[in-house]
Order: C-alpha cells, then sequence, then structure tokens
C-alpha cells in the first residue's frame, strides 16, 4: 500500500509536470506570437505612418510647384501682352512719323523749286532787259552815226537823259537790295512754310503721344498687375496653410512613430516577462525532478508561473492595445494628410477660379 500511494504520487507529479511543461510551451508560443504581431503592428503603423507624411509632403511641393508655375505663367503672359502692344505702338508712330517727313521733305523740295524757278525767272528777266538796252544802244549808235556835230550833241543830251532815266530805273529794278529783300522774302516765304509743316508735326507728334499715353493709361494693364499681385499673395498664404498644415501632419507622424517605439518597448519587456517565466518553469521542473518532496513547492511554482504568465499575457494585452493606439494615430496622421490634401485643392480651386 505505501508503493502503491508512492508510485500514485509520481505519476501525480509527473502528470503535473507534464502539464506545467505544456502550459509553459504554449505560454511561450503565444507570448512570441503575440510580440511578433505587436511588432508587425508597429512596423506597419510606422511605415503608414512614414508613408503617409511622404505622401503629404510630396502633394504639398506639388502644389507649391503648380501655384508657382501658374504665377510664372501669368506674369509672363502680361509682359508679353505689354511688349506687343508697346511694339505695335512703337510701330505705328514709326510709320506716321516716317510718312509726315516724308510729306515735310516733298513740301520743302516743292517751295525750294519754287524759289529756284522766281530767281530764275527774275535773272532771265534782268537778262532780257540788258540785252534789250544793248540792242538799243547799238541802234542809237547807229542813228548817231549819220548825224553832224550840233544835232548829235543834242541829240546826244536827250539820248542821255533818257538812258539815265532808264538806267535808274533799270538800277531800281535790279538793285542789290532788292533782288536780296526779293530772296530774303522768299526764303522767309519757304521758313514759314517750313514752320509751319514743323508745327503740323510737331502737333501731330504730340497728338499721338497724348494718344498711346491715354491708351496706356486707359488699358487694364495697372489693374491686371495689382491683381495678380492680390493672387500672388493670396496664394503665398495659402502655401503657408499648406506648409502648417503639413508641419502638423508631420508632428502627428512624429508622435504616431514615438508611439510606436513605446509599444515596441513595452513589447520587449512582454517578450522579456515571457522569457522569466520560461526560466522560472524550467527551474520548476528541476525542483520536480530533485525531489519528490517539492511537489507542492512546485505546485506553488507553477501557481506562481501561471500568474506570471497571466501577467506577461496582460502585458502583452497592453502591447496590443499600445499597437492597437499607434494604429488609430497612424489613421489620423493619414486624415491630416487627407485633410491638407484637401486644403490643397481648395487652394488649386480657389487659385484655378
Amino acid at each position: 500500500m505505501d508503493y502503491t500511494y508512492y508510485l500514485y504520487g509520481d505519476i501525480i507529479l509527473f502528470i503535473l509536470v507534464i502539464i506545467l511543461l505544456v502550459v509553459c510551451v504554449r505560454l511561450s508560443r503565444k507570448n512570441k506570437f503575440i510580440t511578433k504581431k505587436a511588432q508587425n503592428d508597429v512596423s506597419a503603423a510606422f511605415y503608414a505612418s512614414e508613408q503617409a507624411e511622404k505622401a503629404a509632403n510630396e502633394r504639398c511641393e506639388s502644389q507649391i510647384r503648380n501655384l508657382n508655375d501658374m504665377h510664372a505663367k501669368k506674369i509672363e503672359s502680361v509682359q508679353q501682352e505689354c511688349a506687343r502692344n508697346i511694339e505695335s505702338i512703337q510701330q505705328d508712330c514709326a510709320k506716321n512719323i516716317e510718312s509726315i517727313r516724308q510729306e515735310c521733305v516733298k513740301e520743302k523740295e516743292a517751295i525750294q523749286e519754287k524759289c529756284d524757278k522766281d530767281i530764275e525767272n527774275i535773272q532771265n528777266d534782268c537778262n532780257q532787259q540788258i540785252q534789250h538796252i544793248k540792242e538799243d544802244i547799238e541802234t542809237r549808235k547807229e542813228i548817231l552815226m549819220t548825224m553832224d556835230n550840233k544835232e548829235l550833241l543834242t541829240n546826244v543830251m536827250v539820248a542821255l537823259d533818257g538812258y539815265a532815266g532808264r538806267l535808274e530805273r533799270l538800277e531800281n529794278q535790279l538793285t542789290h537790295e532788292q533782288i536780296t529783300e526779293r530772296i530774303s522774302y522768299l526764303f522767309e516765304t519757304v521758313n514759314n512754310d517750313i514752320n509751319k509743316v514743323t508745327k503740323s508735326l510737331t502737333t501731330r507728334i504730340d497728338e499721338m503721344t497724348d494718344s498711346i499715353n491715354s491708351s496706356l493709361n486707359d488699358s487694364d494693364i495697372k489693374r491686371r498687375l495689382d491683381s495678380i499681385s492680390e493672387e500672388i499673395n493670396q496664394i503665398d498664404h495659402n502655401v503657408l496653410d499648406t506648409k502648417q498644415v503639413a508641419k502638423e501632419a508631420r508632428d502627428e507622424a512624429v508622435n504616431a512613430k514615438d508611439a510606436a517605439e513605446n509599444a515596441e518597448i513595452e513589447a520587449e519587456s512582454a517578450k522579456e516577462a515571457a522569457e522569466s517565466a520560461k526560466d522560472e518553469a524550467w527551474w520548476a521542473k528541476c525542483a520536480a525532478d530533485n525531489a519528490k518532496d517539492a511537489a507542492e513547492s512546485a505546485k506553488d511554482a507553477a501557481e506562481s508561473a501561471k500568474d506570471a504568465a497571466e501577467s506577461a499575457k496582460d502585458e502583452a494585452g497592453d502591447a496590443r492595445c499600445a499597437a492597437e493606439s499607434a494604429r488609430d494615430e497612424a489613421s489620423s496622421a493619414r486624415s491630416a494628410a487627407e485633410s491638407a490634401e484637401s486644403a490643397a485643392d481648395s487652394v488649386r480651386y480657389s487659385v484655378g477660379s
């Protein structure tokens, strides 16, 4: 009976040891699985937060580039339009000035030609009168040769008086002062005509200048430039807002990263607790193999190991909760990135409108 009692005791102790080993192995595997899952969740949350931050930064940079390109294109189009308008006005001015200059040249040539003709006519008249006087003198000379001295003297005196009168009249007509006065009058007329043409040209140029200035003042170039400046300021404010949203999303991603690292640390501590529980179970097995009297202590150790396993399980649950919170924070970071994208879309819509 005593041996049977000891045999039953050994069998019960062996069964307890086997059950303890199975429980320890299962707890170790479960702790490894929970730890690995927590690490995977933490890695996934960290990767998702990094991807969300990267996507938000790329969207912000792309929107900033698009806004800068739109701004540059608008400024370039306005500058090209202004250059085309100025070039067209300059071409019209050059054409009008060239036309007026040609008209002035033609009028000046006509006046010069008229003056030359008048001077030539005066010279012809003078030459004709001189030739007529020469012929008259020759005729008178022939007549005088047929007269006697007394009659010749009388006729000479009469002729000299007549010639004196005619020469006086001719001198009055051909005097240098009269010719100078005539030429001065002609040049004065020419100068007056040139002054009239010059005044007309100046008046027309002034009118064209006033028209150009009024057209430049009446155009909406300044208003469009002011509008573009306002749009640029609005774009700058929107870019700053987008950068602020991206910064907030980046901060949230960094916080999620820190939470994930904390969850990983907690998972490591849970793993260490599971390892310590495994060590305690091994020492319990050694104690059960060494002495039968240590069965109760082994049982107590098994209970303590079970409690440690439960605490490890609880810590693993806490690690899972931390991983879930990290996943939630990553989701919030993704939502912040999407809100940043929607804000950028609203900025693009406002700029496009």
